[in-house]
């Protein structure tokens, strides 16, 4: 049996074109088109209710010049173009390494991360051979600005490494467990400014 085109189904909805005896006589055998038919006038009813709940012109000048009052955050991409790279001002493995301790055992450490508007300092505990333990303070140096709680993500730099994720709380206080050592890039973004990243970051 063939079945009535899609232009022919067109203008019977779009168009309002009354159908043939033909085609009449075929819509009444053929639950195929008859389907198709009435898919097509539930998308028309469902248009003309789209339609009516669109605002009008004057409506939506209205919302803009109200919305052009509310000062809105900055988007993700402007927070990664403007991010703040943090620069290493402490680590205890280059004091154990000035006290000439050398070749020993991997044990636990301590670094600081300094930035224009926050410090971020963590211990790293090892948890077995191949796992570390991080835990970590961010601490915000403005005073203006909120920087806490934060998204705190461990993305890798070299294959067969995963990525981490946690938040701090409110007190810039965060745990990422579990880690594999290796090289990773650690993306810190806060509630207010700039994206903080540390790159490369070396977990060992």
């Amino acid at each position: 049996m063939n079945h009535l085109s899609d232009a022919q189904l067109y203008s019977f909805v779009f168009d309002t074109v009354r159908p043939t005896d033909e085609e009449t006589a075929h819509l009444a055998e053929c639950a195929e088109c008859r389907r198709a038919l009435a898919t097509l006038r539930q998308l028309t009813a469902e248009l003309a209710v789209a339609r009516q709940s669109e605002p009008t012109p004057s409506t939506v000048a209205r919302y803009a010049e109200l919305f052009s009052q509310v000062q809105q955050p900055p988007s993700l991409f402007t927070r990664v173009v403007q991010n703040l790279r943090a620069t290493l001002a402490w680590d205890s493995r280059q004091q154990v390494a000035l006290q000439g301790v050398r070749g020993g055992p991997v044990t636990n450490y301590r670094q600081l991360y300094t930035t224009e508007r926050a410090e971020i300092e963590w211990l790293v505990t090892v948890r077995t051979p191949q796992r570390r333990d991080l835990e970590g303070e961010l601490m915000s140096t403005d005073e203006q600005a909120q920087v806490t709680p934060t998204l705190i993500q461990l993305q890798p730099l070299e294959a067969g490494l995963a990525s981490y994720e946690t938040e701090s709380d409110a007190q810039g206080r965060f745990r990422l467990l579990n880690v594999i050592p290796g090289r990773y890039q650690l993306l810190i973004t806060p509630v207010q400014g700039a994206l903080l990243a540390i790159e490369p970051l070396e977990l060992t």
